[in-house]
């Protein structure tokens, strides 16, 4: 990465049919990521709040990143054969790239925010703390956009570079490039420890704190990949050959750190599937036995802590792998939910 040789032709070739390739793999796992989702919020949970909403507006900005960017290579192709004629399409594609890679990561934001606040209804700190992450990912983003997109600024930039750019302009957008990214990274990293804590202190199932917890660790991976992204944009580039292959490297990465994001959290998603899928084979029985410990638990719906009827809705719904599986609607799951709330009044009294 760090190669101050010019990229060899046939080696600038072979990377931007590696993006193109990369684009198409990454445009089937972003659809199917979300198309899974959407049959479990709708067909299983029907249930479909504001984080759907704003997952559905990401994957609009995401289909539409990955494919401006498989276009822009294909542009990049007749750009290297001598035809300059596409260059003003190939800087316009170019600024759409970023402006939707942007877009997406706030959006994502939203929707995982909006799914964290939902678990921690009750926990001050936590909501307060996800509020900041999707308000300082909405300012940075948005205030990046015109000085670092729409501008004259380059993504990188090299000792002795000619540029029209003023030097404001450059370091503001570098400024605020970084700025979107820690925050991006201390989001995917804070968000699935919040989550991994408080379900492994939840009184569930031991296959359903794993299952969870996994899922949940597996959206750190987006995270990874802004750490890849972030180094490689502030590893310093003292000539044009080190600029050019580190532009390279940071636009594939940008497409991997925001189509993994897209996919971790969509299948984040997917837990009463996964869970049901377990009861279908026999990890799980439908009274709420976990087959892995052979061990016996109490029903979903007991609450032996005293929990307040809002936390002992969301233990519910973190766990009810079983009810998710047989209900066919969450009238019917909260029904359920309900009428044990209410048996256990009538016991009180």
């Amino acid at each position: 990465m760090g190669d101050a040789r010019p990229i060899p032709l046939p080696m600038l070739i072979e990377n931007i049919h590696l993006d193109q390739r990369m684009g198409g793999a990454f445009l089937v796992l972003v659809i199917l990521a979300v198309a899974v989702r959407m049959y479990v919020r709708l067909r299983m949970t029907k249930h479909f709040d504001t984080q759907d909403w704003a997952m559905v507006l990401t994957f609009f900005c995401t289909v539409i990143h990955i494919c401006t960017n498989i276009a822009n290579c294909s542009i990049s192709l007749k750009l290297v054969d001598g035809d300059n004629r596409v260059l003003p399409t190939f800087i316009q594609l170019y600024r759409t790239i970023g402006f939707t890679y942007v877009l997406s990561l706030i959006l994502l934001k939203i929707s995982v925010g909006y799914f964290f606040l939902y678990i921690f209804s009750q926990q001050r700190f936590h909501r307060f703390f996800i509020y900041i992450i999707m308000v300082l990912s909405t300012i940075f983003g948005v205030v990046y956009v015109p000085f670092g997109v729409f501008s004259c600024a380059q993504f990188k930039t090299y000792p002795g570079q000619l540029s029209n750019c003023s030097k404001q302009i450059q370091d503001t957008a570098s400024v605020f490039f970084v700025l979107f990214a820690v925050v991006t990274i201390l989001g995917d990293f804070a968000f699935s420890a919040m989550g991994c804590a408080a379900l492994w202190t939840a009184k569930l199932q031991r296959a359903t704190k794993i299952s969870a917890c996994l899922l949940l660790c597996f959206g750190t991976i987006g995270g990874i990949a802004s750490v890849v992204r972030l180094s490689l944009f502030l590893l310093p580039a003292d000539n044009a050959a080190k600029e050019a292959r580190q532009e390279m490297y940071l636009i594939r990465w940008m497409l991997v750190e925001l189509s993994f994001s897209v996919v971790a959290a969509n299948l984040v998603m997917t837990k009463p599937l996964f869970q049901a899928v377990m009861l279908k084979f026999g990890f799980m029985d439908a009274s709420g036995s976990n087959s892995i410990d052979g061990v016996t638990r109490a029903p979903a719906f007991a609450n032996p802590r005293g929990l307040s009827d809002a936390d002992l809705r969301d233990e519910y719904l973190l766990a009810g792998v079983k009810s998710t599986a047989r209900a066919d609607s969450t009238s019917e799951v909260f029904s359920q939910f309900n009428n044990s709330r209410a048996a256990s009044r009538v016991e009180v009294v």
